[in-house]
């Protein structure tokens, strides 16, 4: 006869705790051979760690080369030196009124033009 093997109560704890722990990692950590996300600042996009090696690339020449003297500043300078940047930035010091503010303002303005 073939003897049953039964799980012990301390190993029913132990693998419960065990289940527990991973199902609180994030899903890189519960699939570390993926490796996590990042945002690339060589290709630009959004990849796995593990999934493609980006390589940086330096621009050796900032004037154009003859012949191509139409280049804007974004293709000789690289759009991350213009990205989210106001070419003429805002000269007011506060910020324009929401439409609320304006409701408020102007009734106040009425009643004080009346008496």
């Amino acid at each position: 006869m073939e003897e049953k093997l039964a799980p012990t109560d301390a190993g029913q704890i132990a693998a419960g705790l065990a289940l527990a722990e991973i199902r609180q990692r994030s899903f890189s950590g519960r699939n570390a051979h993926l490796g996590r996300m990042i945002n690339c600042q060589f290709c630009g996009l959004r990849h796995r760690e593990n999934e493609r090696q980006c390589k940086q690339t330096f621009v050796v020449e900032l004037t154009p080369p003859e012949g191509l003297t139409h280049l804007t500043a974004r293709q000789t300078y690289g759009a991350a030196a213009f990205y989210k940047r106001r070419r003429k930035p805002r000269t007011r010091p506060t910020k324009p009124l929401t439409k609320w503010q304006r409701i408020i303002v102007e009734a106040h303005k009425r009643k004080h033009a009346k008496a």
